[in-house]
């Protein structure tokens, strides 16, 4: 049996109308699951303002963002002399809830380093990334520089504009931790005494 030329043309335009179809349902339905380097965990609920304690900043983010993850990574510094690794910190990477591996929005890093780290970095005795220019500080407290990785949105995905414009409000502020109770040293002896533990602890012993 003989099929027509336009037969065959109407079969060819239905089978990409079926693949544009599937394509799309997988995006919009989130069956493409985000690849991530390091620990994936969702933002705080209700939450579209970033704030990390432990390290002292804060990013806020606007509605589009709620349902955000957060990846914590490593960075890795390389002494320029030798090429051998010997710093590493934090990257803590804010994602948007969209991305997806077929669209991927632009990820926001934020790289943590040590004055004594930052200061390798500003003297060009430390290289971090491949980029052949170091990181660009954010904002720093007492305790610790925050800074944006070289190049970070030279893919110039989706939203990259965004992300910069975003990243460069972060707020700084002193760390907030814990304050634990020195250790009473009948605690170790015999008899002991059993005082009641303060709600932070005790501190470690040396």
């Amino acid at each position: 049996m003989e099929i027509s030329q336009k037969g065959i043309s109407t079969v060819v335009v239905l089978e990409v109308i079926g693949m544009f179809l599937v394509i799309f349902s997988a995006v919009y339905f989130g069956f493409f699951k985000p690849y991530s380097t390091g620990m994936v965990s969702p933002s705080p609920s209700g939450s579209e303002t970033y704030q990390n304690d432990q390290y002292g900043f804060r990013v806020a983010l606007p509605q589009d963002w709620h349902g955000y993850s957060i990846m914590n990574n490593q960075w890795e510094g390389r002494d320029v002399t030798t090429g051998k690794a010997t710093e590493h910190g934090p990257e803590i990477v804010l994602r948007h809830p969209r991305w997806t591996a077929v669209a991927p929005y632009e990820d926001m890093p934020i790289m943590v380093f040590t004055p004594a780290q930052w200061d390798l970095v500003q003297k060009e005795k430390l290289a971090v990334g491949a980029a052949p220019i170091p990181p660009s500080e954010l904002g720093h407290n007492s305790s610790y520089i925050f800074a944006l990785p070289a190049r970070y949105n030279y893919d110039y995905a989706i939203g990259w504009e965004d992300v910069d414009r975003l990243v460069h409000k972060l707020e700084a502020f002193e760390p907030i931790t814990s304050s634990c109770m020195p250790r009473p040293a009948c605690l170790d002896t015999v008899p002991r005494c059993y005082p009641p533990e303060p709600a932070a602890g005790w501190c470690p012993t040396k």
